[in-house]
């Protein structure tokens, strides 16, 4: 049961509603009593994780995946962009990086295990981030990357805290 009260659907902002009725409602209701705040949060987030940018959406999507797993969100678990599906992502991979343990399967480049060790360890270990975690990250990507690295874990790991600590999933 959610911890605050949903605002009622009539009440949603007309520019929101299109997001009411699927797994998204409970969070879609539960943040509607500031409607600018949550249009401006979607106009950040929604090209943030569905469009390719500094990083391709492949690699946004496992990192994704990942944090939703560690909240143990299904509803976030159970969506798949459709980009990464048409450009052939596997299952294999998404099971690699919702049990930790699989990262250093095959199914995963050098490149993806490390985005997704340091996205992990922002997840859970934030205050140990050090030099070498970064020295890491630059043998794959460039600062613009990583700068866009740290927006997306920062921005899954807010989100998952909000949602979930105000129980606005699954309901």
């Amino acid at each position: 049961m959610p911890h605050v009260h949903l605002i009622d659907r009539e009440k949603v902002d007309p520019s929101l509603t299109k997001l009411l009725g699927g797994p998204l409602d409970g969070v879609i209701r539960g943040l509607a009593y500031q409607p600018e705040r949550l249009k401006a949060w979607l106009r950040f987030y929604s090209p943030l994780i569905w469009e390719d940018g500094a990083l391709e959406v492949e690699l946004k999507e496992l990192v994704r995946l990942q944090i939703a797993a560690y909240y143990d969100c299904d509803v976030c678990q159970s969506v798949r962009n459709p980009l990464v599906e048409e450009r052939g992502m596997t299952e294999a991979k998404v099971e690699c990086v919702a049990r930790p343990g699989l990262l250093g399967s095959e199914s995963l480049s050098d490149r993806e295990r490390t985005a997704l060790a340091f996205s992990w360890k922002m997840t859970v270990d934030h205050q140990d981030l050090n030099a070498s975690d970064f020295e890491k990250l630059r043998v794959h990507f460039n600062e613009e990357q990583i700068i866009e690295l740290g927006w997306l874990a920062s921005a899954f790991i807010g989100f998952g805290r909000l949602t979930r600590g105000f129980d606005l999933l699954d309901l």
